[in-house]
């Protein structure tokens, strides 16, 4: 009897330990934000509305920058906690990091330029176009909804970040054309006092291209950029094939294109 009852106990201690094993198993699982991380962007994005909302209702001038600082302020602190937050998606995470360094760009503006410089909208664009994109990204990706109440508002901002993506695809598109191209160089035949630089292209993209500016940027055999001249392009369609020609009096060894401008259809 004595023995049984040893035997008794002992089975009891080992569920006992093996219970125990299992919730401290339990307790050092990770959380996981993947599954709340769209909800809490969602309460950031309308944090920094109705604070915009409550500043014009009660008569505030909302485009000054301690008002736009606010604003990005308020979005910042309820998605700045995903920073340090594990995600399971490596994706999800690496999204959702973008989109707050897009605010923290947002933040850096802010803080380095006034309104009044002469930089200021170039860089505050850019930082609200990298917001847009990114929160396009969330959209797509992970569904992320805002309430009725402001959905207009980030409606027009996902629409923004659309325009966006399809900018920055023809743009890559379009130096990727001009990646590697090599011109051809031609004195003016007496004392090479000018030089013409000319090349053949063609248009691989789906896109039809107009109002091209190019910058030809003229290196010589050191590398060293001497100068540029500038080349242009009327109309640019689907598979065709355009000569890109101008006219410097650098005599260049190496040609690198830079397109500055151009309308995309």
């Amino acid at each position: 009897m004595k023995k049984r009852l040893t035997v008794l106990v002992a089975c009891l201690v080992a569920i006992i330990g093996l219970a125990a094993c299992s919730s401290n198993s339990k307790s050092e699982e990770p959380k996981y934000a993947d599954d709340t991380a769209m909800e809490t962007v969602q309460k950031g994005f309308e944090a920094r509305a109705e604070l915009i909302d409550q500043m014009e209702q009660a008569g505030k001038d909302t485009e000054t920058t301690k008002a736009y600082k606010k604003c990005v302020a308020a979005e910042l602190d309820v998605d700045k906690p995903l920073k340090d937050s594990k995600f399971k998606s490596s994706k999800m995470q690496q999204d959702v990091l973008a989109y707050i360094n897009s605010l923290e760009g947002q933040k850096e503006v802010l803080e380095n330029s006034s309104m009044s410089s002469d930089n200021f909208w170039t860089d505050w664009n850019k930082a609200y176009n990298t917001r847009c994109e990114a929160l396009k990204t969330l959209v797509d990706k992970y569904d992320l909804k805002v309430s009725d109440k402001y959905k207009d508002d980030f409606d027009d901002l996902v629409n923004n970040g659309k325009a966006v993506a399809k900018k920055n695809e023809a743009d890559e598109q379009l130096n990727n054309l001009f990646s590697g191209i090599t011109f051809d160089k031609q004195g003016d035949g007496y004392d090479n006092t000018y030089w013409t630089y000319s090349a053949i292209v063609e248009n691989t993209t789906s896109n039809t291209y107009s109002n091209v500016t190019l910058t030809l940027a003229l290196y010589d055999a050191d590398g060293v950029r001497q100068g540029e001249t500038y080349a242009s392009i009327n109309t640019w369609a689907a598979g065709e094939k355009v000569r890109v020609e101008a006219t410097s009096e650098i005599d260049a060894t190496t040609v690198k294109v830079e397109p500055t401008y151009y309308d995309v259809k």
